[in-house]
């Protein structure tokens, strides 16, 4: 089932993980099964709302929910699916200790239907549009927070349902395609720089990657991203903002072990994100020492201000008649501020003064 083969690769993600970031506390959320009680097809025909194993998905929501309020606010959380609806209360927790944070979303998929809107009723469609506060209710009253859309970026979404793509148009959602993927770690990162975010959740749901570098995942489409540019992508995240709340790494089904260099490539770059930063270097000592002016430049020596600065002025003019720059240095001009006659002042410097 779609279940175990989840679970397999999830525990495969989440021992990649577990080694990068030793040590850490490991919490696993157990797997409730239930019936199903919908019927999809009424559902994509917008006659009620439908949510299969709802039930069960809210239990789960629950117990993360719980495991996560035991947590001290510092804490930084990695989640391993499991399918993108694990993520919902993670990154809800995220939002709530940094507001206005960016959620970086590679993703083939929006993840943006309604019950109403979804043509198959399952969740892993829904989850973003859930903390946008369109899910079901549910699970709404488990989130500690609400995204907006100003705060989402897609990155390599490319299989989008009408209702989606109508959303994205309305409410200008950043969206980064795949191509020209030499370019995407500059785009993401302008992105991030544009919003001033200071802090970032990043989600990867491994059906970003293109079917031909990693195959193992539920709902492949192609066009998706090489293993090396998703993970200079997500290099790029933790290089543009400050901090990287937390990150998950979801939909790796059955066994990866065909291709795992491709999976702990990817697991390794997100974990790694979570990491402590080195203290940056203390900044450099201000020099006080005079500023280096050419050899040809020469102090004008100041005079008192008895006689309203009269005798540098006279120097001045010589300077101008001469055809000679003049620089005014910071004392230069709370001299010129104190002259009794700035208007003459500045009539006879003009566009000399450097």
């Amino acid at each position: 089932s779609d279940t175990h083969a989840h679970l397999a690769g999830g525990r495969a993600a989440a021992a990649i993980v577990e080694s990068v970031l030793q040590p850490s506390s490991v919490s696993a959320v157990p797997i409730f099964e239930a019936e199903n009680s919908c019927d999809p097809g009424v559902a994509a025909k917008g006659q009620s709302q439908c949510v299969r194993h709802l039930e069960a998905i809210t239990r789960q929501a629950r117990v993360a929910r719980a495991q996560l309020d035991e947590l001290p606010p510092s804490a930084r959380v990695f989640t391993c699916g499991g399918d993108c609806g694990v993520e919902v209360v993670p990154v809800a927790r995220a939002s709530r200790l940094w507001p206005g944070l960016a959620v970086v979303w590679f993703d083939a998929h929006a993840d943006l239907n309604t019950p109403a809107s979804s043509p198959s009723g399952h969740f892993h469609g829904m989850p973003v549009r859930t903390l946008l506060g369109d899910g079901p209710p549910e699970l709404l009253q488990l989130l500690p927070s609400r995204l907006e859309p100003s705060q989402l970026i897609y990155v390599g979404a490319r299989s989008l349902d009408p209702p989606e793509q109508d959303y994205v148009d309305s409410h200008a959602v950043t969206l980064l395609s795949a191509e020209p993927a030499s370019s995407l770690p500059d785009r993401l990162s302008a992105a991030l720089r544009k919003g001033r975010f200071g802090a970032a959740y990043v989600h990867v749901d491994l059906d970003v990657l293109d079917p031909s570098s990693f195959p193992h995942v539920c709902c492949p489409a192609e066009g998706g991203l090489a293993t090396s540019t998703l993970v200079a992508a997500v290099a790029a995240v933790g290089s543009a903002v400050p901090v990287v709340a937390g990150a998950g790494l979801t939909e790796c089904c059955g066994d990866p072990e065909p291709s795992r260099p491709e999976l702990e490539a990817v697991a390794r770059a997100l974990a790694e994100l979570l990491l402590p930063r080195p203290d940056p270097p203390p900044p450099a000592p201000m020099s006080l020492s005079p500023p280096a002016w050419p050899a040809h430049y020469r102090p004008i020596a100041h005079e008192p201000f008895g006689d309203g600065g009269q005798a540098t002025l006279d120097t001045l003019a010589r300077y101008v008649e001469a055809d000679q720059p003049v620089v005014l240095t910071g004392a230069d001009i709370v001299d010129v501020e104190r002259w009794s006659d700035n208007a003459k002042v500045e009539a006879l410097l003009g566009d000399k003064a450097v």
